[in-house]
This record gives structure tokens, sequence and C-alpha cells, in this order.
């Protein structure tokens, strides 16, 4: 018997966003989504009518533009890095 669920692909959750975004290299397959849902858990985020997205943390905000596909570029990652850090968040 399988349990439910089993064979379900897992959503990336923001947990897995902000440990991707802090470690040492870019890491890849860091979905938009589970971004802004961490930057929104740390920060405050505003969705424009032209799609893109403010984002405040701590004293610094940043506008991003949401990648074509699904996951964000090794810019966008490097550009978050800096900003958590700023803010008093980092991977260790």
């Amino acid at each position: 018997m399988t349990s439910p669920g089993a064979g379900a692909p897992q959503q990336p959750s923001p947990r897995h966003a902000a440990a991707s975004c802090s470690g040492i290299r870019p890491s890849h397959n860091i979905e938009w989504h589970s971004v802004v849902s961490l930057l929104d858990a740390v920060g405050t985020v505003t969705t424009h009518h032209d799609g893109k997205v403010t984002v405040t943390v701590g004293a610094q905000s940043v506008v991003l533009t949401p990648p074509t596909g699904k996951d964000i570029d090794t810019r966008t990652v490097t550009d978050l890095r800096g900003m958590l850090a700023a803010a008093g968040y980092s991977g260790g």
C-alpha cells in the first residue's frame, strides 16, 4: 500500500528558496513563486499591473521582473542574497 501523494511531485517551498538563495554557489531550480512567498514572509511584496514586483526587506527595496519560465536566474539569486544578508538573514 502506498501513502497518499506518493509519486506526486513535491512543490518547492519558501524554505527551499531560502536555502537555495543562501548557498555558496547560486542554485538552479529556484521557482519564482517560492521566492515571492519567501520575500513576503520576511518583507513586503507589491505586485504591479505590469507584472513587476516591488520587494522591501529591511531598508532595501528592489523591483523584480518575473522570469519567463518558472525559475529565477543566477543574477536574481545573487541580488536576493545581498538583500537578505543586508537585512540580517544569512544561510548560516
